[in-house]
């Protein structure tokens, strides 16, 4: 499901995209006026990369990397740890720099390396917290 919603994002055009991000940006903006605060310009712009950045591409690529590492897990099994590991590592990193190229197709959109690395941080950080509580879980067993 994440994976579509990433293929759904990366066609976006740049309009549609900047206004995707806008609503979480004014969701912070209001926060922050609870508290009294009205970000500047410059604030709202860094705010802007910010939920791009760590939602929009680390954050998305962060769930779709834990549902990919407990996919695989459930299907090949645990025993052999390292194989949905390795399996999911590689389809994310496929996925992250796919969904780059793919905003190529979209209007106003442009690939950017650095977008594939936040991406692909997000992934590995979601699929490798997965390996790491079940190799815990598995090392627990073990002992008991």
């Amino acid at each position: 499901m994440t994976s579509a919603l990433i293929v759904f994002f990366s066609l976006s055009p740049a309009e549609q995209s900047s206004e995707q991000s806008g609503l979480f940006v004014d969701m912070f903006v209001w926060m922050f006026g609870i508290f009294g605060y009205t970000p500047t310009p410059d604030v709202l712009g860094q705010l802007d990369t910010i939920v791009r950045k760590l939602i929009g591409h680390f954050g998305l690529f962060f769930i779709d990397g834990l549902f990919a590492q407990l996919t695989l897990v459930s299907f090949i099994g645990a025993k052999k740890n390292w194989i949905p590991l390795v399996i999911s590592l590689g389809v994310m990193l496929l996925l992250s720099i796919t969904g780059e190229l793919l905003q190529l197709l979209a209007s106003g959109r442009a690939m950017l390396f650095t977008d594939v690395i936040f991406n692909y941080a997000g992934a590995y950080t979601g699929v490798m917290l997965v390996y790491l509580l079940m190799s815990k879980k598995k090392s627990k067993e073990k002992t008991t």
